[in-house]
């Protein structure tokens, strides 16, 4: 696809740092990385965006880019997403919801103002939307591949085999928090409560995670092979 270009959408806490690091390799001056609306307007409107071979954005997709433009971006675990992002914030100062000192359970039974933020926060990056049909139509439209963050290795094969990367290597996850709990840790009251705040979360993760088998189905066994390598190794050959 070597007269396309990719912009991945980056969603939070799903190995962005990792990922940008990947294109970086891949792409390096042939790649622009968009962070605020008013550069992302700008892109948009001045047709910019077709001089790249990649474009990182850091927004939710709410007017997707025309031309010859494929998105890809990778979703998690909706709940494990939210602790996550809850225990990454604690160690931002001045973030953006105003929560340093607050435990998992005085989070989720704060005020909505509070918790908004991260409500089906991964559909909302994906369909500048609250609904996950909204979303799935997005996919289905603008993104030949979205992958999950489970199955990390497989989703970067199916990239790379897409847009022709070579010799790729997936590092450490940046940005991971060995403080925080594992899902398996919380209690179930609050496991509860995470599922109600990702209802529609949910059921968009199901419908990639299907749809990602479909395709990992399609597979040879020495594509198969090469996935297992690697994860063995960290390094994909191309």
């Amino acid at each position: 696809m070597k007269d396309t270009t990719l912009v991945y959408l980056h969603v939070p806490k799903t190995a962005g740092t990792g990922m940008r690091i990947i294109l970086m390799n891949q792409y390096q001056e042939s790649m622009k990385q968009v962070y605020t609306l008013e550069q992302y307007e700008k892109w948009h409107s001045a047709s910019q965006h077709q001089s790249f071979r990649c474009i990182y954005i850091h927004l939710p997709l709410y007017k997707p880019f025309y031309g010859r433009c494929e998105y890809a971006s990778i979703l998690r675990d909706p709940v494990d997403a939210v602790i996550s992002f809850f225990y990454y914030l604690l160690l931002v100062p001045n973030n953006h919801l105003k929560i340093h000192s607050m435990s998992l359970r005085e989070f989720l039974l704060s005020h909505p103002d509070t918790l908004c933020r991260l409500v089906n926060y991964q559909t909302r990056y994906i369909a500048n939307h609250s609904k996950s049909h909204m979303a799935i139509k997005n996919i289905e439209k603008y993104f030949p591949i979205i992958g999950t963050l489970e199955k990390l290795h497989e989703t970067i094969y199916l990239l790379s085999k897409r847009y022709g990367w070579r010799n790729v290597s997936v590092l450490p996850y940046a940005n991971k928090n060995l403080k925080r709990p594992a899902k398996e840790a919380v209690p179930e009251e609050l496991i509860e409560r995470l599922e109600m705040i990702t209802d529609e979360d949910r059921i968009l993760y199901k419908y990639v995670q299907q749809r990602l088998d479909k395709t990992l189905a399609s597979l040879t066994r020495a594509e198969l092979r090469k996935i297992d390598i690697f994860k063995e190794t960290g390094y994909l050959e191309g």
